[in-house]
């Protein structure tokens, strides 16, 4: 009765204590050496259970006031949804062997060994997982974990009463933050593997497109050969995929699946995992034509989240690239400009541009490639 009193099904009302029959498990009471004889008044023959409930769980209404036994038994048949008793015969009447059971399993009364055997029976028959808060969900070890940290807090806390219902919803809730965490960090190892491979070449690393793949090159004596390359939001979308069939896999094998927990907690824990790896907000953003015209477009942009960091560090190494790309392309033309080979005419000059500039649109990669030539 005091246990109905520190806790409560429900955040913020009252608890019947019908209520927590729901939610009890069942209850097994073993009685062993038993040498009592188990019958009624009339001298019939009762089970353990018929025993335990009428015989030693019933209040005793002769007696003038009520007894902690009345009381604990009144509580036990309140809050359990099933009372059982099962009883077992004393092992052995040799005190050695009783002194060493295990040692002894061959010499063990029958009658003992008989019981264990129906016990464990009638325990596996009535094995099932431990239900949660709601009517279609199941206990696992990690979530029974959570919950009795939250329960001894809660208990610890003179101002608090323990609220089942809402002590499952912060277990649901940790469990899909850490489901979601290592949702993440499967996204992140995908991408690093998949950005470290992409830019792998024949003729060393190169940037990555982000949005469109582009085709191979042929090789050209003393030019650089870049096959083709996934874009970056391409491997972003394949990890992304992978990252979310990891996820649901996790919050379906909870084990606290609810009632409730259909496609729309699926597709939120989704939604929470997105936010993680990808914020976007509406920008204009400045872009670079081929030709070197510049415009601004308006649109939706990433601004935060795991992919940013690679757009970021994708950027960076076109930066880099594209701009040694030109100095290698452009450079020998500056050389003549500076000092002009003989017979070099301002004809042979444009010339050389126009190849310097065709050859950088063919081999400059990734989204700094027209910013550079600002």
């Amino acid at each position: 009765m005091n246990l109905a009193e520190g806790i409560t099904v429900r955040q913020e009302q009252e608890s019947e204590l019908d209520d927590f029959r729901e939610f009890f498990p069942d209850f097994l009471w073993l009685l062993r050496d038993v040498s009592l004889k188990m019958v009624d008044e009339s001298g019939r023959e009762m089970d353990p259970t018929e025993y335990l409930k009428t015989k030693v769980l019933r209040r005793n209404y002769t007696a003038m006031r009520e007894s902690t036994s009345d009381t604990v038994g009144q509580a036990i048949l309140t809050f359990f949804p099933s009372v059982e008793c099962a009883k077992l015969e004393r092992p052995s009447d040799d005190p050695q062997i009783m002194n060493d059971i295990a040692q002894h399993t061959d010499k063990l009364n029958p009658g003992f060994n008989k019981g264990v055997d129906e016990l464990m029976k009638k325990l596996l028959e009535k094995a099932r997982a431990k239900r949660g808060y709601d009517k279609a969900s199941a206990v696992s070890g990690v979530a029974l974990s959570i919950m009795a940290k939250e329960y001894v807090e809660a208990v610890n806390d003179p101002n608090s009463i323990p609220a089942l219902d809402n002590t499952w919803k912060i277990t649901i809730q940790l469990m899909q933050n850490k489901a979601i965490e290592e949702a993440v960090q499967e996204y992140n190892k995908l991408m690093q593997a998949g950005v470290a491979g992409a830019r792998k070449t024949e003729n060393g690393e190169v940037p990555l497109e982000e949005y469109e793949a582009l085709g191979g090159h042929e090789d050209t004596e003393g030019e650089r050969n870049i096959p083709r390359q996934p874009s970056l939001m391409e491997l972003h979308n394949a990890s992304f995929r992978e990252a979310t069939v990891t996820l649901l896999k996790k919050v379906g094998h909870f084990g606290i699946n609810s009632e409730n927990q259909g496609t729309d907690e699926s597709n939120s824990v989704v939604d929470q995992m997105q936010n993680r790896l990808v914020q976007r907000a509406e920008r204009t953003v400045d872009y670079m034509e081929k030709d070197g015209k510049p415009y601004q477009q308006k649109g939706l942009v990433v601004t935060g989240g795991e992919l940013f960091k690679y757009i970021q560090q994708n950027k960076e190494n076109s930066r880099v690239f594209c701009q040694e790309t030109f100095q290698r392309l452009f450079d020998p033309i500056r050389k003549h400009v500076e000092t002009p080979p003989p017979d070099y005419d301002f004809k042979q000059l444009l010339e050389e541009l126009d190849h310097a500039r065709q050859k950088y649109k063919e081999q400059a990669r990734g989204p700094e490639k027209w910013a550079v030539l600002k």
